[in-house]
């Protein structure tokens, strides 16, 4: 067995890509696309701006709770390199996942750059927290951004974003493309250096 493979398995394998690719497809395909009244503040705002996030949340599972054993038996680089190759694979898994997701629904297609803006930000919110904060309540950061975004990240009818809503913004906006990239690099970096919490 190839130390890829090793590591790959000590972070739960393929089943935990896979439970990491539902949730971000389900979201997407269960949100309605058009916009919603919703009730607090009678503010508009889309489900399915946010639903994007979600993948966020369960990013916990497969990039948390490191195999310490194996890691302290390789060398720094290639530890390194492997935890970045894991971070690409699970990124790639909830971006394909939550983009076939998009494909299949006809009235959505046109929101794949939205999906796609958005799923980053969720990975580096999540990826952030699993590095940060233990791994029972890393899961926690994206959802409640994504929840306090649906709720009231919008400030009329018309669902004019509030500056904080990232994920509500058109894609015209430079400032949720900056922080969503950024957040996803800085992530990659912490967690290539760092690891996820081991405190369970």
């Amino acid at each position: 067995m190839t130390t890829l493979r090793l590591y790959a398995r000590s972070r739960g394998g393929v089943a935990r890509l896979g439970i990491l690719g539902a949730a971000a497809a389900l979201p997407v395909l269960l949100a309605p696309v058009e916009f919603l009244g919703v009730p607090v503040r009678d503010a508009a705002a889309s489900i399915f701006l946010n639903a994007a996030l979600l993948a966020g949340t369960v990013v916990a599972f497969p990039l948390g709770a490191p195999w310490s054993e194996l890691d302290e038996a390789l060398p720094d680089r290639p530890l390194r390199d492997l935890r970045l190759v894991w971070f690409m694979a699970v990124t790639v898994a909830a971006v394909l996942a939550g983009a076939a997701a998009v494909a299949v629904r006809e009235d959505a297609a046109l929101l794949m750059p939205f999906y796609g803006r958005n799923v980053l930000l969720g990975l580096g919110i999540g990826a952030l927290s699993v590095c940060l904060l233990p791994r029972t309540v890393a899961w926690l950061p994206a959802t409640a951004y994504a929840m306090v975004c649906w709720v009231w990240g919008t400030e009329d009818q018309l669902g004019t974003a509030r500056v904080w809503a990232l994920p509500n913004h058109d894609l015209t906006s430079w400032l949720s493309l900056l922080v969503a990239v950024s957040l996803w690099a800085g992530a990659a970096a912490l967690y290539t250096y760092r690891d996820g919490q081991q405190v369970p």
